[in-house]
């Protein structure tokens, strides 16, 4: 498989929750509160099959974290063919050497078009406070900007992002055209 992550270690406590809110539970929220000890992850890979080596990892502010996040979900319209909406908004704040907050919001639209189906996605956050490296907004790779490979260079405190999707209308598979961009 292919690791697209940044990774650093953090040993401590959460708790968590979820919850099912909206008529037909619409919206799906979950929460949480956490303590954590936080630190670098060092990249110790001694063999890969493909021979490649790996990128480096983040380097961690070490520190111990309390905080807590909200993630609300929402989706509507439930026919592949048809149309789609789909909202997903992230909270955080923290206290560690620094007090933080940070909220991310994506928003896409797919819709059949005939004989096609196209996506758009729009997507933004920001933070208030100085972000430990390990919270700070990345892009590049499957998850955020298609085609650009992930690299710890691509970081910041604020970014946007969109996303643009032509493809076949099958519900089964749905070989596609795609467009990226990003900024952060």
């Amino acid at each position: 498989g292919r690791d697209e992550g940044f990774y650093y270690r953090a040993t401590g406590a959460e708790l968590t929750g979820t919850r099912e809110a909206g008529f037909g539970g619409g919206t799906h929220i979950e929460w949480s509160a956490f303590v954590e000890q936080q630190r670098t992850a060092a990249v110790k890979t001694t063999f890969a099959v493909n021979g490649a080596d790996f990128p480096a990892n983040i380097t961690a502010w070490r520190g111990t974290y309390e905080g807590a996040a909200v993630r609300f979900q929402s989706q509507h319209g439930l026919d592949p063919r048809g149309l789609r909406l789909f909202s997903d908004l992230r909270l955080e704040a923290a206290h560690g050497d620094s007090i933080y907050g940070r909220g991310a919001l994506d928003l896409t639209a797919s819709h059949g078009l005939g004989r096609l189906a196209g996506a758009l996605t729009v997507s933004g956050g920001s933070s208030l406070g100085a972000l430990p490296p390990q919270r700070l907004w990345y892009l590049g790779g499957s998850k955020t900007v298609r085609g650009q490979s992930p690299d710890t260079s691509y970081s910041g405190n604020a970014f946007w992002l969109s996303r643009l999707e032509i493809g076949a209308n099958d519900a089964g598979m749905r070989p596609t055209v795609f467009g990226d961009l990003g900024w952060v």
